[in-house]
């Protein structure tokens, strides 16, 4: 970090701007590092406090080992007493973003001193690995350098990646240093490495780098909004500058390994920088020329326990990576199965971490439940759980608290689409539990804040679906409250972005469901508090879709925003006697909620994606049955079309209630232009194959409020209610 900070060059259009900090130089100016910098003295107190009585920031690296020194501690209160706790920058080099104690936390990171001169626990840069919850060094550099110069962050990383494409050996500025650098010489000399133990050593930290960069580069479009395009030109960057490293042979087992890895993190960024499988079969099949050669009998040298031989556990560690990928590539479930039982046989070799055996079999659910196979999912996930939490229990690591949340609300998913929905609300339920536990020790974590808040998002969606609106709002409004935090702290992060919006859509169409259940007054209220929220909603995700267009991801949200948006507009002008002048703004959000829907399907083909259509088509018929649009019957025929060629591919009972509903509102839309007869003979119909289902599935609740809700479609609302 020092030495990056002291690398750090200000972009020329921002030299000499005026800043609260002063006029911007070229450089940050000179950083005094205690352990590197200081003279030898008799006092080192007294030469501390001279450089700090010099000094407009401390920047304090946050570790256990920091936080228990009481020279860490003396500088943060001598800095303090100088009056400057507002320059104090905390950076979270290892350990946890908790308050360092050392009976109760003695992982915590944060000196008791840093706490003291704060009101709550600092939300710091977080200079660990990316896969690890942390922002890597290259953004927490950014975060602090933003912090001295007062240059807003998302101007300083935009600026950066300018001038880092210029030279196309950066894309981005998250990107940072390709790893080229890192190899100390090129590619073409390894031959020369590989006569020594040593030089396999560096070659194996240059591939396993590499590895580690391309993993993050994949995952820019989600977390920095960074467009298809640049994530495609990063990909191709990545495949110019190692791919020598995956295709030289390699006779040392160590260095295959090193190897397997990073064809398998190369496929895995082709899938997103392309969209499909088409880039990354090249390294699936790389991949698995590496573990044959892995699998041969090894040389005698390796037998005896060189130091490059590989063991039977990271063999099946790096066996059980390729199947999970190459299952995810093709969805071949056997592949999948595989996974599982080299993850068994490595979790029985002595002294392997478990988790390449839970990985697996969470891993294989989900192949499973994208397959149909919603019962062997649900077995595969429930053992998934039982080991994660159990795990989570005895450990009490933030790791496997982390897992069992998110695997937790996976199962609740897959115990709803076999409709056993008390089940699922009870899996939901503890999600919810452990993500409060969980949310007292995450501080700073962002993956733990990122699991947290869609622990909040699906509980509020199962309270929603049990009628419990309230506490769904209470759930909705926590998911807000965190993603504000998330999105104010890092400015340039997009998922944290989206996350705000998802929130946003969730509290107002909790809002829209709950207007039947107030008075005349609350209602007014409400209904103008959910109108905010769903403009603010939709206006986060059109900023998102500004860098990326076609982003399908947040097309999607933007999609079920307007069909809220849509609902919203209908619902509170047919109770407050506003049409037509609303109803038009309600019909344009829902057939521009049709449009992208239609456009994702179409793009992809995906069942959901039909789904979600089917939908919106339906949301469009009702919204023009109500405002009493002359293509209302087009709506109606289309939303039919939709349901019947989702059924033919697959017939869900779930989606027949959702066709029947839609009968039920034609039936209800006929009534109204005086065809009685036949609303009585679709609403007749629609409440047989009701009575079907519900008979079919007498648990579960959406079968049999539908038979109870149809024969009351006919009735006419009362003046000034909303269409309920």
């Amino acid at each position: 970090m020092h030495s990056e900070l002291e690398k750090f060059r200000t972009p020329a259009p921002l030299i000499g701007r005026e800043t609260p900090s002063g006029r911007l130089g070229q450089k940050l100016g000179p950083i005094f590092r205690d352990r590197s910098d200081l003279a030898a003295s008799g006092d080192l107190g007294r030469a501390i406090h001279e450089e700090l009585s010099a000094a407009r920031f401390l920047i304090v690296l946050c570790t256990p080992a920091a936080a228990a020194s009481r020279w860490v501690n003396a500088e943060i209160e001598a800095f303090h007493q100088l009056g400057r706790s507002d320059t104090i920058l905390p950076i979270l080099a290892r350990g946890l973003p908790r308050r360092f104690d050392p009976v109760s936390c003695p992982e915590g990171a944060f000196p008791p001193a840093l706490l003291a001169v704060r009101a709550e626990e600092p939300f710091a840069p977080d200079m660990r690995a990316v896969e690890d919850g942390g922002d890597g060094l290259e953004m927490a550099r950014l975060k602090v350098i933003a912090a001295i110069t007062r240059i807003p962050l998302a101007e300083l990383t935009q600026r950066h990646v300018a001038a880092e494409r210029v030279r196309r050996r950066r894309a981005t500025a998250v990107a940072a240093a390709m790893v080229v650098l890192a190899l100390g010489t090129s590619v073409a000399g390894t031959v020369a490495w590989r006569q020594s133990e040593r030089a396999n050593a560096r070659l194996i930290e240059a591939i396993e780098t590499a590895a580690r960069q391309v993993e993050t580069a994949a995952q820019f479009r989600d977390r920095f909004g960074v467009s298809t395009t640049i994530l495609a030109e990063l990909y191709e960057g990545a495949t110019r500058d190692f791919g020598s490293l995956v295709t030289e042979a390699a006779e040392a087992p160590r260095l295959r390994l090193a190897q397997l890895r990073l064809n398998l993190e190369l496929a895995a960024f082709a899938r997103r920088a392309e969209g499909g499988a088409k880039g990354s079969s090249k390294y699936l099949v790389e991949a698995q020329a590496l573990l044959e050669m892995l699998r041969a009998p090894p040389p005698l040298s390796v037998r005896v326990g060189l130091v490059d031989g590989v063991g039977a556990d990271e063999l099946a560690v790096g066996m059980s990576s390729y199947l999970k990928a190459i299952s995810l590539e093709r969805l071949r479930l056997g592949d999948a199965v595989g996974a599982v039982a080299a993850a068994e046989g490595a979790n029985a070799i002595a002294g392997l971490p478990s988790t390449a055996q839970l990985s697996a079999l969470c891993h294989l659910s989900e192949i499973r439940y994208r397959t149909d196979d919603l019962e062997g999912a649900e077995l595969d996930k429930r053992a998934c759980v039982d080991s994660a939490r159990t795990r989570s229990e005895t450990t009490r690591n933030p790791f496997y608290m982390k897992t069992l949340v998110a695997e937790l609300a996976d199962y609740a998913k897959v115990l709803r689409a076999l409709l056993r929905y008390t089940e699922s609300f009870e899996a939901q339920a503890e999600a919810a539990k452990h993500a409060a536990a969980l949310e007292s020790r995450a501080g700073s974590d962002l993956s733990a804040a990122a699991i947290i808040h869609h622990a909040h998002l699906l509980y509020g969606d199962a309270l929603t679906a049990a009628g419990r609106l309230d506490d769904a709002q209470r759930s909705f409004q926590a998911a807000l409250s965190i993603a504000i935090r998330g999105s104010s702290g890092n400015p340039t992060r997009t998922d944290w972005k989206r996350n705000h919006a998802l929130a946003l859509e969730r509290l107002a169409s909790a809002s829209l469901q709950s207007l039947c259940t107030l008075g005349a007054a609350e209602r007014s209220l409400q209904f103008a508090t959910a109108q905010q929220q769903i403009a603010e909603s939709i206006s986060l995700i059109e900023t998102l879709l500004y860098v990326d267009p076609l982003n399908s991801v947040w097309l999607r949200d933007l999609a079920a925003g307007l069909q809220v948006q849509a609902e919203l507009l209908s619902s509170g002008s047919a109770a407050a006697g506003q049409w037509p002048t609303t109803a038009e703004a309600a019909l344009d959000a829902a057939k521009e909620a049709v449009a992208t829907r239609e456009a994702l399907w179409k793009a992809s083909s995906g069942e959901v994606h039909l789904q979600n259509l089917a939908a919106a088509q339906a949301t469009l018929a009702l919204i023009s049955a109500r405002s009493g649009a002359a293509a209302t019957e087009t709506y109606f025929d289309k939303a039919r079309e939709a349901y019947d060629t989702l059924l033919a591919t697959k017939n869900r009972d779930l989606w027949q209630a959702e066709r029947l509903m839609l009968a039920a509102y034609h039936a209800k839309f006929l009534a109204e232009t005086a065809r009685s007869d036949e609303a009585l003979a679709v609403l007749a119909n629609a409440k047989a194959e009701a009575e079907a289902l519900a008979k079919r599935h007498p648990d579960a609740p959406v079968f049999t409020d539908l038979v109870v809700r149809l024969p009351t479609m006919l009735a006419p609302p009362h003046l000034g209610e909303p269409p309920c």
